[in-house]
């Protein structure tokens, strides 16, 4: 397992895993896809899944999802095209107002309050029944 939640795994996490997908740096797509093609991860329908270098040397995994297609279509597109679909997912309404958020950053100091006393122990303290 390369990425995901651990507890779903079939097999205990390797902490000393390194994979590489065709996906994973838009920056340098075309030069990762021409690298990865040396390295023997293009099949007749397209690029594989991964290398998994779990045992030290590459081995190729075998599969293809529709949507990592994609990852690697649109990381391509990205780059021939001034990232045009960073700009078409920015200016979705629904993203706009998640933004702030996104770039929400924590505080340099947070001032806690002194805890206070709550009414059951305020009125145990002085001796009340209640």
């Amino acid at each position: 397992m390369a990425f995901g939640v651990p507890q779903l795994s079939l097999r205990p996490p390797e902490t000393e895993r390194l994979v590489v997908s065709t996906f994973l740096a838009p920056g340098h797509a075309i030069r990762n896809l021409r690298h990865m093609e040396d390295l023997g991860i293009l099949g007749r329908s397209g690029f594989f899944e991964a290398l998994d270098y779990a045992e030290g040397a590459a081995h190729v995994i075998r599969i293809w999802t529709a949507h990592h297609q994609g990852m690697s279509l649109l990381s391509t597109c990205n780059l021939l095209i001034n990232n045009c679909f960073q700009h078409c997912f920015h200016s979705e309404p629904q993203v706009m107002a998640a933004e702030l958020l996104l770039n929400e950053r924590l505080p340099a100091a947070i001032v806690a309050e002194a805890r206070r006393p709550s009414l059951s122990s305020a009125s145990a303290s002085s001796g009340s029944t209640g």
